[in-house]
C-alpha cells in the first residue's frame, strides 16, 4: 500500500450517498472532537468538565465554484425531495484525503447531522460556495475494499485484490523478549485478545523462530501474551502488527449511483478469509433499491486477515451500481 504525501486530488467526501467534494474547491478541512460535558457543582473551585463518550465530525469546504449538478453538493444542499435536510436523520458519511483506492484509508461516522451551505456571488465572478458540516457520533477509521471509480454492471467481487491488514498502516507494536513458556512480552500495552494473528518480524534467537505469523494462546496482562508455538529457546526484540482481530468492526456502504435495470435490489456484502484463498461472508448490507443511499453495520467478533466485498444483483437485467464500501476494525 503506497504511504506518503498526498495532494489535492486524493480529496473525497461522500454523505448519504451525495458526492460533497465541491467544484474546484480550494480547501477542505475536517476536525474530529469529543465532547465535553461541563460537571463542576457548588463548591467546586474549578471547572470540571467529563468526556460523555460522543465525538463530532467537522467539515469545511471553502472556496469551491457554486454548481446545480444532480448528486453533487447544492443538490444535496437545496432540501428538494430527496435531499439533505439539517438534522432530519442520521447519516453516514465517509472522507478519505489518500485518494479512492482498494487499500487506501477512511474516516466514517453515522449520527446526527447538520450543514450550513453558503453560496457568494460577486460581480465579475463566477458563483463561489462554501459548505460545512457537523455529524456527531463514533469516527472509525477504516479501509477501502471497492471504489467508486469502477461502477459494477453484474455481479462481482474485489478477492482478487484483497486487502491484507498486515499491510494496512498501523502501528508496529515493539517486543521486548519471547521465553520458554512461549511468553511475549512487549514494553507497551499490545491491545490483543485471545484467537487474534499477528505477525512477528525482526525477532531474534528464538528457537524455532517466531518471524511469522502467530496466534495469541492467551493474554495473561496488557503488555504479555503467549503464543501456540513451543519456543524452547528466548529471543529478544523485533515487533508485531495485526492480522485477524476478534473485537468486531463497522462495515460501510455508500451508493452514489443506482439503476436496476430490472433487477428488485444490489445486495453487497464485506467478505474476509484466513489464507487470502477461501472467503466467507462477514456482514451483508441492506440490500439497496434507491438511487442513491449509505448505510453502517457492526460486526461481532472475529474480523480475518484479508477482507474484500461482493455485489450481488437480485433478479434479471441490466443493471449499474457506484460505490463505496470499506470496514473498520475495533
Amino acid at each position: 500500500m503506497a504511504q506518503g504525501k498526498y495532494g489535492s486530488p486524493s480529496w473525497w467526501f461522500l454523505v448519504a450517498g451525495f458526492n460533497m467534494l465541491a467544484n474546484k474547491l480550494q480547501d477542505l478541512r475536517y476536525k474530529v472532537t469529543s465532547l465535553l460535558e461541563q460537571t463542576d457543582g457548588g463548591g467546586d473551585s474549578w471547572q470540571e468538565h467529563t468526556p460523555t463518550g460522543v465525538a463530532m465530525l467537522e467539515v469545511s469546504q471553502d472556496g469551491a465554484y457554486f454548481d446545480t449538478t444532480a448528486g453533487n453538493v447544492h443538490d444535496a444542499m437545496s432540501a428538494q425531495p430527496g435531499g439533505l435536510g439539517p438534522q432530519s436523520a442520521a447519516r453516514v458519511a465517509t472522507l478519505g484525503y489518500e485518494g479512492m483506492a482498494i487499500g487506501s484509508r477512511f474516516i466514517g461516522v453515522q449520527g446526527a447531522y447538520n450543514h450550513e451551505y453558503e453560496v457568494l456571488g460577486s460581480v465579475g465572478k463566477l458563483q463561489r460556495a462554501n459548505v460545512g458540516y457537523k455529524v456527531s457520533g463514533q469516527i472509525d477509521e477504516g479501509v477501502i475494499l471497492h471504489t467508486t471509480t469502477a461502477p459494477e454492471t453484474a455481479d462481482a467481487n474485489t478477492e482478487a485484490s484483497s486487502v491484507d491488514n498486515t499491510t494496512v498502516p498501523q502501528r508496529a507494536i515493539p517486543i521486548t523478549s519471547s521465553s520458554v513458556a512461549d511468553l511475549i512480552t512487549c514494553p507497551v500495552p499490545h491491545g490483543l485478545t485471545v484467537g487474534d494473528t499477528v505477525l512477528i518480524s525482526g525477532h531474534a534467537g528464538s528457537t524455532p523462530s517466531i518471524n511469522s505469523e502467530q496466534t495469541v494462546a492467551t493474554v495473561p496482562s496488557t503488555t504479555t501474551f503467549t503464543v501456540a508455538t513451543d519456543i524452547t529457546v528466548g529471543g529478544t526484540g523485533g515487533s508485531f502488527v495485526r492480522g485477524e482481530t476478534n473485537q468486531g468492526g463497522v462495515a460501510y456502504l455508500e451508493w452514489t449511483n443506482l439503476t436496476l435495470g430490472g433487477h428488485s435490489g444490489a445486495l453487497v456484502t464485506i467478505r474476509h478469509s484466513v489464507n487470502n484463498s477461501t472467503f466467507v461472508d462477514l456482514v451483508a448490507m441492506t440490500s439497496a433499491t434507491a438511487a442513491r443511499g449509505a448505510e453502517r453495520k457492526t460486526v461481532a467478533g472475529e474480523v480475518r486477515r484479508y477482507t474484500a466485498q461482493a455485489v450481488d444483483f437480485q433478479g434479471a437485467g441490466s443493471p449499474s451500481m457506484t460505490y463505496l464500501a470499506g470496514v473498520a476494525r475495533n
